[in-house]
């Protein structure tokens, strides 16, 4: 047995032994009530006579360099029209700004007249939906996109999960091996033709998400 000779008893060692065991209990008690979920996700096809647009923005971290990608798919689930692009240097909120803008002006000049466009970027999606700020570092393609989002057309964006956007995101990264440009694609490149396939059946990915329970 061992005495620790410079141990002195608390003054109210009851008080601190309902503290600690409150917060034991506390922690229990958050930790119960958030629990991890598992959602199945998958793209979803447009309504008929509706097209799809999914884009995505690539950034390298070591080199900045920056690409995009996008899709446009009808309601059979079909490959209409697809692009990749890399844009130099710049920073994440770029590629992923080119990749709608780019997206858009495909979409536009190919003359589908009904878009719905999803990415991934909630950043990118609020922004299309608030005023701009002059100040902004990317002021100009953001009003460009508002531009073309507003053009004489039923167009509109919104946010999906990454794992609901997984084709374009395939799109985008391929934009990292290119040289500065733009591509674009009758067909599925054969890089992400397994991915394509996948949303063509309907395979789902799954996220992971905490789900919090009220007491």
């Amino acid at each position: 047995m061992v005495f620790d000779l410079t141990f002195s008893v608390p003054q109210s060692p009851s008080v601190i032994i309902r503290t600690c065991a409150k917060d034991w209990l506390n922690a229990n008690s958050l930790a119960a009530a958030r629990q991890e979920a598992l959602l199945s996700i998958r793209w979803l096809e447009p309504a008929e006579d509706w097209v799809k647009l999914n884009v995505d923005g690539s950034r390298n971290t070591d080199s900045g360099m920056i690409s995009a990608g996008g899709v446009l798919r009808d309601h059979w689930k079909c490959w209409l029209r697809g692009f990749v692009t890399n844009k130099g240097v710049g920073s994440v909120m770029e590629a992923e700004l080119w990749g709608l803008y780019e997206g858009l002006l495909l979409a536009w000049n190919a003359g589908f007249r009904k878009v719905l466009v999803e990415s991934d970027s909630l950043h990118v999606v609020q922004l299309m939906h608030t005023a701009s700020k002059q100040n902004h570092p990317c002021f100009s393609i953001i009003q460009s996109c508002k531009n073309l989002l507003l053009a004489d057309w039923d167009c509109s964006i919104t946010h999906v999960f990454r794992e609901g956007n997984r084709l374009a995101d395939g799109l985008a990264f391929m934009g990292q091996s290119m040289a500065t440009g733009i591509v674009f694609f009758d067909n599925p490149p054969c890089e992400i033709v397994s991915i394509f396939e996948a949303d063509f059946n309907g395979l789902p990915c799954l996220r992971q998400s905490s789900v919090h329970f009220s007491s």
